[in-house]
């Protein structure tokens, strides 16, 4: 009977906040909130502080219905706790999911938006999805205490235009998550990312850049002790990315990611200023996405067309590609070192997806570099016999 009586009451609740449109809208009623085992967080004036110390808790990310859902039932969260172990929670504070109105776009008045965060020293875990789509957020002070950063924490706060990430933290995102949203995707603002050179960071997860950025290009450094990058970081607007020389897994060259070896390239920033490219000969792998949007630094947003067509060389030394590794609808030109049915078997694996048919096959650098040699053997065959011939007539009566 108790049972029977709370879930009445739930339900009683969760009906009083649903708006004319039927979607959910939470009841911020105050303005303190509990984030964290020893941590809590107040609102004023469109201000989010957040004070304590340790981790705080984990959120569920919020789905395209405005709904946080687990398992079918809605407006709850997960995380894990020491041992490992699921457990649900909310979002606390006010998210844009909760106060804009999917069918009108139109903002609700039944919240306050949040247009800086400040998170007070002793926090050093951010959770994942903690700030997830704040669209009214352009500032964020970090502590030098943070040790992580939570997957798809910042995950469309698309006016936050500045990140500096501490150079304690070692850790941005998770390396095995079934999260659907990264770090910093859909930060569309975003015109500056700092990491120190004296960073202690060790990881970036996959896809943590997604689309971050405007068409003014980011640039990025990575520092020393970074072991792990996952596969489409930087798959954002991009125009270098640079590594410590101290490195020992990556290096950059000209603003383009390889591993350390150059026997992978693994991100040519899209917004990347070149006319062409040439893949190295070193390089027998090209990672997920490595290309993803090649061309689109000579893109014109206003008349939707290409004002260069962009070169891209691969060698023969390229046997694998990963998924989406050259994706682009950009007005490229492609020498490819392999035969048309290779090209084909890296479609058809889904390696390779673009819309240009201006592609050449058995490319070479090796014949391409006999060629230059014999045509610069000609011309100085030619000069010499010109200067010859000159010579000739100089001297001569007759002619």
């Amino acid at each position: 009977m108790r049972r029977i009586v709370k879930l009445t009451i739930v339900s009683s609740l969760l009906f009083c906040t649903l708006n004319s449109y039927g979607y959910a809208l939470k009841e911020y009623a105050h303005n303190q909130y509990t984030c964290g085992d020893n941590m809590s967080a107040t609102i004023d004036n469109g201000i989010l502080t957040i004070s304590g110390t340790g981790r705080m808790y984990d959120y569920l990310e919020v789905y395209g219905d405005g709904n946080y859902e687990v398992d079918g039932y809605g407006i709850t969260g997960h995380g894990k706790d020491s041992d490992g172990e699921y457990y649900y929670r909310d979002i606390p504070w006010p998210t844009e999911h909760a106060s804009i109105d999917l069918e009108t776009e139109n903002d609700s008045d039944d919240v306050e938006h949040i247009y800086k965060i400040i998170v007070e020293e002793g926090i050093t875990y951010l959770g994942a999805n903690a700030f997830h789509d704040m669209k009214y957020l352009t500032e964020i002070s970090l502590p030098s205490t943070l040790e992580k950063i939570g997957t798809g924490c910042f995950y469309g706060c698309e006016k936050l235009k500045e990140i500096e990430i501490p150079e304690s933290v070692t850790e941005l995102g998770e390396k095995d998550t079934v999260n659907r949203f990264a770090m910093f995707e859909y930060c569309f603002g975003l015109e500056k990312v700092i990491i120190p050179e004296n960073s202690r960071l060790k990881y970036i997860e996959s896809g943590a850049f997604y689309e971050a950025g405007n068409m003014d290009g980011l640039e990025i450094y990575i520092p020393e002790q970074v072991e792990e990058i996952g596969w489409a970081a930087f798959d954002g607007s991009f125009s270098s990315i640079k590594v410590s020389e101290n490195n020992n897994n990556y290096c950059s060259e000209d603003g383009v990611l390889y591993s350390k070896d150059m026997t992978t390239l693994i991100s040519y920033p899209k917004l990347k200023k070149s006319e062409s490219f040439k893949v190295p000969k070193t390089v027998t792998r090209i990672e997920s996405r490595a290309l993803h949007g090649f061309g689109t630094a000579y893109f014109d947003f206003d008349t939707h067309q290409c004002t260069k067509t962009v070169k891209l060389y691969i060698p023969e030394s390229v046997r694998e590609m990963g998924e989406e590794a050259l994706r682009t609808e950009m007005d490229i030109e492609v020498f490819f070192a392999g035969n048309k049915s290779q090209w084909e078997a890296f479609e058809d694996s889904d390696s390779i997806d673009v819309v240009s048919d201006n592609i050449h096959f058995n490319y070479s650098t090796n014949k391409i570099g006999i060629f230059v040699i014999a045509l610069c053997a000609i011309l100085a065959i030619i000069a010499l016999g010109t200067s010859a011939f000159a010579t000739k007539k100089k001297h001569s009566r007759y002619i």
